[in-house]
Formats: C-alpha cells, structure tokens, sequence
C-alpha cells in the first residue's frame, strides 16, 4: 500500500519488522481505550505478543496512522473464511490526543480499498453495539 495523507498525518500498511512501534502505540493507549480495544484488561507484555503476531499474521492487515513520524494510531483488519465467503473485522484504536481528526474513519476508508471483494465487519469500542460495513 502506497502512503496516504491526511491533514494531520500519513497512513500506510505496517511491517513485521515494525512490531514494537506497534506495541509502543498500543502501551500508550489509555486503560480505557485499551479495554475497549481489547474487550477487557490486558498486560503490556500481552500488548507486545499481540503486535508481534499481528504483524507476522499473513491473514492480518495493519494499517497505522503516523503524526510527525509516530505510530499514533492503527486499524487492523483481520481475514477468514466463512460460509458466505471471505470476511473481514477491523478494530481501531488511536490515541487519546489525536481522536476526533476523523483518523480511525480514513484507515477505514484505506482498509476498505486493501479488501475489495470480502466483507467487512467492524466493531465498534463498546462490545454492546455491533457496526456492520459493507
């Protein structure tokens, strides 16, 4: 994926060998985003494991958002298989100072681009209201 701009960033695909500025991005989310992210409480060394097998996942996109340089926020999309065909679920997670810039709708946007042909099932932070996007 070629970089894209946005006026307070750029965003593109995220590589394995970039897994601890994943895991740094995911350290620096506030416990409370970090529970919605991850549907519950979880330890900076899960957050470490979790970023590394993301990125080495070949069935896992991660497409992060970088403000002057730094990984302040990311989507990932993961793909299977299912009866209707190949599906996707994305979840969000930017930075408490950086929310509110429209950055977890582009990375959307991109994600959508990167998975033509599969659907996407997105949810949003609070596991009570699921968001589907087709």
């Amino acid at each position: 994926m070629r970089k894209s701009h946005h006026p307070h960033g750029v965003y593109r695909s995220l590589w394995s060998w970039e897994a601890a500025e994943y895991a740094a991005h995911l350290l620096r989310l506030d416990p409370a985003a970090r529970r919605r992210r991850f549907h519950g409480a979880v330890s900076d060394d899960l957050l470490a494991e979790h970023a590394a097998h993301a990125l080495a996942s070949g069935d896992v996109r991660v497409i992060g958002w970088f403000k002057d340089g730094v990984l302040r926020g990311a989507v990932e999309i993961a793909f299977y298989d299912a009866p209707a065909g190949r599906e996707a679920e994305a979840a969000f997670a930017v930075e408490q100072h950086d929310r509110g810039h429209g950055v977890a709708g582009i990375s959307s946007c991109a994600g959508r681009r990167g998975s033509r042909g599969t659907a996407a099932s997105a949810r949003c932070m609070s596991p009570l209201r699921p968001r589907t996007a087709r």
